[in-house]
């Protein structure tokens, strides 16, 4: 089955807005960026995004379990599979390094 996810970038007081867009306009699930120095805590906008949604899944896109504590990364995602009645998807990789860039 083929599935379209959506990606987002979690801004405080905005991501469960988009959310509640992603499951009210068909898509099946909705991704947030991991990036602990450059956006607001992903985990904790996906507890919003759950408390905000019904239906979609969600998820990370993606965690480094280099910058994560594993231990730290099952507990989450425990506690928020619960939360959200198992709609979780736990993306894991290496991400992709930020660079800014200041022209001369």
């Amino acid at each position: 089955m083929t599935q379209f996810w959506m990606l987002t970038w979690p801004i405080a007081g905005r991501t469960a807005q988009v959310a509640r867009l992603c499951e009210a306009t068909g898509w099946d699930g909705l991704l947030v960026t991991d990036t602990q120095c450059l956006a607001a805590e992903a985990f904790v906008q996906l507890s919003f995004c759950a408390a905000a949604t019904q239906r979609i899944g969600l998820g990370t896109g993606v965690t480094n379990p280099v910058t994560r504590d594993p231990a730290v990364v099952a507990s989450a995602f425990a506690t928020l599979q619960q939360e959200s009645g198992g709609r979780m998807a736990l993306g894991i990789g290496r991400g992709a390094p930020v660079t800014l860039r200041r022209d001369p």
